[in-house]
């Protein structure tokens, strides 16, 4: 807890001043009242005090009785009260004294944030005001001092928070609470004050109806309510009175305590036939509560009237509600008296009307000897008929029992259901107590358990029978449509078995030979299934058998070259190939098909190449040998461009020849830009060698190459050539032909 909350609640004894000072206004009630004086003279004043008494000090701790010292507050502290260990009148205290720094103030803070805060500072403003006051006598206030017991054999003291005469000479007490008090606490203090004839006020904080409802309603009622002299006499005054902070500010401007009072309201409820209470509250002061401190507690409102009122009410309302039910018994006689039927009578009474009779009676009403007559003629013709009804509901219940017991010999499905209802009600109270027919009701009860559970039994049986049933009929006909699952069938068949256990000696008999009719039919088709086997094998032989010997025979022609056909899609070696691929697929041969695809690729690029060779032999010596400068290709490119730009072939064959010589075309242009690339090269030496080259060869190089390129360029097949390079060869070879002399040996 910081200092400026501590010095809030903490108590100093101020030499000269009659009652404690709150530590944060000592400063108020000292000095010349000029702000710059205070703190001067208070350390002025506590110097000379213990200059001159050491034992009298100017400040004295409330908690602890250790003398007090003063500090003025600085840049990082507030101005605060101490205590000092060189001057310390008992260790012991000091030590455990609150508001000692070096003390843990847990307990401390636990007192300020409850109840300690609103208490200290309302006990202070309370003194400050009846010091005040015209209506208190001077120097009668006094805060936390003890009142003695003028009995001189029990030693008995009470120090109330606030003690003060009045202008009558009355004396007064002011205890301020906010939460929970001992009842033991609160009678005792009342008895003191009575028979110290000092009117004692207890003074609640604005909450502690709410906080605290047990203290404050024992004060309100249980202090104020005799047992032995009852709620009727003038002394049953309940009051309770708050302190809030408008009365706080009424009293400072009237110069008169000021409180706010509570009181019950009673009423009697005709709905609830019971008197409730309601509260009122008003404001009221010190001079109007009416006082007799060897009696009750002070009062300002007469709360007994009310009370009284209430209880008249009430004595009214059952004096009516009896003589209504002194009339409907007479009523009630009468139909008694003239029925023929008593039990008709019985079972249309209404039982609760004598109830409700004989609850008023010992409310002071005397009831007359007509009266007595009927009400116990009433009673005796009741419990007759009440005892009546007893029996013929015991015999009622026995004879249902009977006949659930005799439905339980041969119970059928509609049965069941009831029987177990009558079960889950179990067996009737009446016949099992103090009844002649109890053990035979018992036995015929647990007969019919025992009945139920053996038909519940059964009945689980036979739906587990009928389940079975339905599974083997199921597994019937998965044999007839399925027979390849037969074995499968078989295992579960033979798990029925298992299941049935010893539920069903037929249904375990029936499915055993069906068993044995399955074993029989597993046999066959297992010997059909071996026969179909051996066939599908042979077959299986014979395809690959076929397929190997069409495949060396084909492998023998290729290697012979007894087949110049054309690989195209309708030829007959391609519908060889095609069908021995998608055989061997078949047959799951990979490597068979790996095998034939290789060798018609093979096929077709020896038919290419052999086809190429004998159409243009000069053009495929450069497939294979390279560009040849001493050779003229002039007439078969020329053909060979003219068969590749070809757009009316039609025919699949044709078409396979004109792939074939695209192909060529692009070889032999390939190779011409290769020789051009090896042209340009020679443009890195000295111009007079590179013309020198081109004189010694007398520019054949150049020129075969520009007779090749023409061709090309004007077809338009330039894809792999450089036109820019073939523009510079052309330049070179105009030079050269114009210049013949240019080049010096």
């Amino acid at each position: 807890m910081d200092t400026s909350a501590r010095h809030r609640f903490w108590e100093i004894n101020v030499s000269g001043h009659s009652r404690p000072v709150l530590a944060a206004d000592v400063l108020s009630v000292i000095g010349d009242k000029i702000e710059s004086h205070g703190s001067p003279i208070l350390r002025a004043k506590i110097a000379k005090s213990l200059a001159e008494n050491p034992n009298k000090p100017y400040l004295e701790c409330c908690e602890c009785g250790n003398s007090l010292f003063y500090r003025n507050g600085g840049i990082h502290s507030t101005a605060h009260f101490y205590h000092s260990s060189n001057h310390v009148k008992d260790l012991e205290r000091l030590q455990r004294c609150q508001f000692y720094t070096a003390t843990n103030s847990k307990l401390l803070s636990e007192i300020y944030n409850g109840e300690g805060a609103w208490h200290f500072k309302t006990k202070h403003k309370l003194a400050k005001l009846l010091e005040e006051s015209p209506y208190i006598k001077n120097n009668s206030v006094l805060v936390e001092k003890y009142i003695f017991d003028d009995s001189h054999e029990i030693n008995v003291r009470r120090k109330p928070d606030i003690q003060f005469e009045d202008d009558l000479g009355q004396l007064w007490a002011l205890e301020l609470t906010r939460w929970w008090m001992n009842p033991l606490t609160i009678e005792m203090r009342q008895v003191f004050y009575k028979n110290k004839g000092i009117n004692l006020l207890w003074l609640f904080s604005p909450d502690c109806k709410l906080q605290n409802k047990s203290t404050w309603d024992q004060i309100m009622f249980g202090s104020n309510i005799e047992i032995e002299r009852g709620c009727n006499n003038v002394d049953a005054q309940c009051n309770a009175f708050s302190i809030t902070d408008e009365t706080l500010l009424v009293s400072e401007k009237t110069k008169l305590l000021s409180f706010v009072v509570e009181y019950p309201i009673y009423y009697f409820s005709e709905n609830e036939k019971l008197i409730k209470t309601n509260f009122g509250s008003e404001p009221t002061d010190l001079k109007q509560l009416v006082t007799d401190p060897t009696k009750r507690l002070p009062y300002a409102v007469n709360t007994t009237k009310s009370l009284i009122t209430a209880k008249e009410h009430a004595r009214k309302y059952n004096r009516s509600t009896f003589a209504g039910l002194l009339r409907s018994l007479r009523f009630e006689y009468s139909k008694m008296v003239f029925s023929v039927n008593k039990m008709f009578w019985f079972e249309h009474f209404n039982a609760d009307m004598l109830r409700h009779f004989d609850a008023l009676v010992p409310t002071g009403f005397e009831l007359g000897s007509r009266a007595m007559i009927i009400r116990s003629k009433l009673y005796e013709q009741y419990s007759k008929s009440l005892e009546l009804s007893k029996r013929n509901s015991k015999a009622e219940m026995l004879n249902n029992l009977r006949r659930y017991f005799h439905l339980s010999k041969n119970i059928r499905a509609s049965a069941l259901f009831e029987l177990q209802e009558f079960l889950k009600l179990g067996i009737p109270q009446p016949l099992i107590g103090n009844y002649r027919f109890a053990d035979s009701a018992k036995w015929m009860y647990k007969k019919i358990e025992v009945r139920v559970e053996e038909q519940i039994e059964r009945n689980r049986t036979a739906n587990r029978i009928r389940y079975r049933k339905n599974k083997l009929r199921t597994y019937k006909d998965l044999a007839q449509s399925r027979p390849e699952d037969l074995s499968l069938v078989y295992k579960y068949t033979h798990q029925l078995i298992r299941d049935i256990g010893p539920d069903s000696k037929r249904l375990t008999c029936l499915v055993k030979a069906y068993l044995a009719k399955l074993t029989v039919q597993q046999e066959k088709y297992q010997a059909m299934n071996t026969a179909q086997f051996e066939r599908e094998k042979a077959i299986y032989d014979n395809k690959i058998a076929r397929i190997q010997r069409e495949l060396t025979q084909l492998k023998a022609e290729l290697n012979d070259k007894k087949i110049i056909e054309l690989p195209v899609s309708n030829s007959a070696i391609e519908t060889r190939f095609n069908r021995l691929i998608k055989d061997c697929m078949k047959m799951n041969l990979d490597h068979e098909v790996n095998d034939l695809k290789s060798m018609r690729k093979q096929y077709k690029h020896s038919v290419y190449e052999q086809m190429m060779f004998n159409r243009y032999p000069k053009i495929f010596s450069v497939y294979s040998k390279g560009f040849c400068l001493d050779v003229d290709y002039d007439d078969e490119i020329h053909r060979l461009i003219q068969a590749s730009d070809d757009q009316s072939i039609k025919d699949k064959s044709e078409l396979f020849i004109q792939k074939g010589e695209r192909r060529l075309l692009e070889l032999y242009e390939f190779n011409v830009s290769c020789e051009l690339h090896w042209v340009q090269n020679m443009d890195q030496l000295p111009s007079n060698e590179v013309l020198i080259e081109m004189k010694k060869n007398s520019a054949s190089r150049a020129r075969r190459l520009i007779k090749a390129l023409q061709p090309l360029i004007n077809s338009g097949h330039t894809k792999c050539i450089d036109l820019e390079l073939a523009q510079w060869l052309l330049s070179k070879y105009k030079f050269i032909r114009k210049n013949p002399n240019a080049v010096r040996y």
